[in-house]
């Protein structure tokens, strides 16, 4: 009986795990999406970061300016892709960290996930993501994006 019951107990232990590691299709192509929209954004290439956005998507910076529209996204980034604060910033690359969905309804997901901003492998900031993810056509976009940055002691402070 104890070993029956000892063996129930680990298996239930080991199927919770193993489901709460897991992520569905749907969330792993949509955080795929969300990837491929930083990696453009560390590229600095504003016309392939745009065009991870809705046509209709909003998007609220880490300094609060609230912009609308993947043209708007476009815009104000070609513009902050050519200043020198964004090409010392260029190059690097990112982790995600708890991450967390939620199904709002079909192809339509909520995301809260932290990214690590990393510098030949030295981690230099980090920013915590509110999103909206909508699966169109060409595949999942961005809807709805909130990027506030996460107050932490960095090695050189």
């Amino acid at each position: 009986m104890k070993l029956r019951m000892i063996i129930l107990v680990f298996t239930l232990l080991s199927a919770s795990f193993g489901l709460q590691a897991q992520h569905s299709m749907e969330e792993k192509e949509a955080l795929q999406a969300f990837r491929k929209a930083t990696e453009d954004f560390a590229r600095l290439d504003a016309k392939a970061f745009s065009e991870n956005f809705t046509t209709d998507a909003t998007l609220i910076n880490p300094i609060g300016n609230i912009i609308r529209t993947k043209q708007a996204i476009y815009e104000g980034h070609a513009y902050y892709f050519s200043t020198d604060a964004a090409k010392a910033e260029s190059g690097g690359t990112s982790e995600f960290v708890d991450i967390q969905w939620q199904k709002l309804a079909d192809g339509l997901l909520y995301c809260s996930l932290t990214a690590h901003w990393l510098m030949d492998g030295t981690k230099v900031g980090a920013d915590a993501f509110s999103l909206i993810l909508r699966k169109t056509d060409a595949g999942w976009k961005i809807q709805h994006g909130q990027i506030t940055p996460v107050a932490q002691q960095m090695p050189n402070n």
